[in-house]
Parts: structure tokens; C-alpha cells; sequence
């Protein structure tokens, strides 16, 4: 298969207990990830880990754009900042950032790929944990190709941006060329799958406490199955029964 060919990122099935997205950017990142969470609803429940990199003077304005495109609360990690589920927490400039339990930690150890922040820091401190979706956005180099190897052996899903609307297809197009990606697309796809396996394990959670009601209340509704066409251009996710906008 060509490098860049898509699989439909609609055939890749989201992890169990879906609850951690790590992504990793570089030259042109700010925008592709602008995009990325642009696609995301007030709703989407899983924390959000983003490293960028870029000096320290990037954090606060990226926090900034990011905050401006999507409804979630975006922070600067400090060291030992909590993970907040419906939360994007983007690494400071000049620091590494590793995950430690429920827990955001920052580490001045030496450069990786010659990036303070690097991605296969984060993502390596994610092996072994269950929900967790690795997404490898726009960039020069290889960061990111390991610590994805690493995370998929051990059951992660893995997205990458595609060439057509990456700034340097370096980071994603390594992933891709090692077979590491689930899905690729760009950055407002593969938002649009990450808010539709929200809406998923939203909706399964409502019919596990709807099975639970239904054996004090039979009466009680089952669960309809989410399809991605419920997702319309925008990326965000049209409830289940809401209407269909347009003909059909």
C-alpha cells in the first residue's frame, strides 16, 4: 500500500475504555492542531496530552489558539498538574512531560531528537496503560515513532496526519511507513473519529446505566448503535436522534 494511502478512518476501531489522547507535532503544528481539536464537542470526555515543539514562549499562545478553536479547557502543564478528563494539557516549552499515574509531570533531562518537549517521552511514559490513542501530527524527523511502536504493542491505537495537508511529512509519514498507523487522515478527520468514539463510549456508558435501571424499570431504553455518518462536515456529533439536516 502506498505511503499515502488512507485507510477509512472509519474502520478503525477505538481502544477499550477510551480515555487518553497523546499527540505529537512539530513544523506546522499549532495549525494542525488547532484543526484537530476544532473537531472536538464540549462533550468529548477523554484527557487530552499535547507535546509541540517549540520554546517556552509557544506554550501561552498555543494554549491560546487552541482554547479559541474548541469549547474544552486548554492549560499549561506544571509540574505535577492533575489529568483532567475533557481537558487539553499542553506541554511547557524547555520540558519534558510524563505521565505518572493520575498525575502530569514535568523533567529537565537531556533533549530527545533534539526536542525538549519530545514525543516519545510522553508516549513512553503511556505504555501499559489501558484507552489510550497516540496521534502523530505534522513535523520534521522521527519523534513520536518509537514511543508509538512502543504503545501499540501494547494495544494503543495509532493516528497519523496525512501527507496531502501536513507542513513536513516527516513525524506521520515514519509512523506510516512502519505500519504503525490505524488511520490516517488530516488533523479535523481524525478529530472527527476521536469525538465519534466519544460519542460512543458516552452512549455505552448511558446503556450500561440504562441495563442497570432496566432491572428495577424493564421499561427502560436500549442503546443505538453510532454510526459516523451521524457526523456532519463540521466534525462535531449530531445526537443519535436528532434530525438529519438536508435532503434524505
Amino acid at each position: 500500500m502506498s505511503p499515502r494511502t488512507r485507510p477509512p478512518p472509519t474502520l478503525c476501531r477505538p481502544p477499550d475504555d477510551f480515555s487518553l489522547v497523546l499527540v505529537g507535532s512539530s513544523l506546522g503544528g499549532p495549525a494542525a492542531l488547532a484543526s484537530l481539536v476544532g473537531a472536538l464537542s464540549s462533550e468529548f470526555h477523554a484527557a487530552i496530552v499535547v507535546v509541540q515543539h517549540a520554546p517556552a514562549s509557544v506554550a501561552r499562545p498555543l494554549v491560546r489558539r487552541l482554547a479559541g478553536a474548541c469549547p474544552l479547557d486548554v492549560v499549561v502543564v506544571e509540574d505535577r498538574t492533575p489529568l483532567h478528563a475533557g481537558r487539553v494539557h499542553v506541554a511547557p516549552g524547555g520540558a519534558h512531560v510524563e505521565l505518572e499515574g493520575q498525575v502530569l509531570r514535568t523533567r529537565h533531562t537531556p533533549p530527545e531528537h533534539g526536542c525538549r518537549p519530545a514525543v516519545d517521552v510522553l508516549f513512553r511514559s503511556a505504555r501499559g496503560r489501558p484507552g489510550v490513542v497516540a496521534v502523530v501530527l505534522t513535523g520534521m524527523g522521527s519523534d513520536g515513532l518509537s514511543g508509538a511502536r512502543a504503545l501499540r504493542r501494547h494495544g494503543a491505537r495509532v493516528l497519523a496526519q496525512d501527507a496531502a495537508s501536513s507542513a513536513v511529512w516527516g513525524m506521520a509519514g515514519q509512523v506510516v511507513r512502519a505500519g504503525l498507523a490505524d488511520a490516517v487522515g488530516a488533523p479535523r478527520e481524525l478529530g472527527a473519529l476521536l469525538e465519534s468514539w466519544s460519542v460512543r463510549h458516552r452512549m455505552a456508558r448511558g446503556s450500561l446505566e440504562r441495563a442497570t435501571d432496566a432491572s428495577v424499570n424493564p421499561s427502560a431504553t436500549s442503546l443505538q448503535s453510532f454510526d459516523a455518518r451521524d457526523l456532519p462536515p463540521s466534525g462535531k456529533a449530531r445526537h443519535p436522534h436528532a434530525p438529519r439536516s438536508g435532503p434524505g
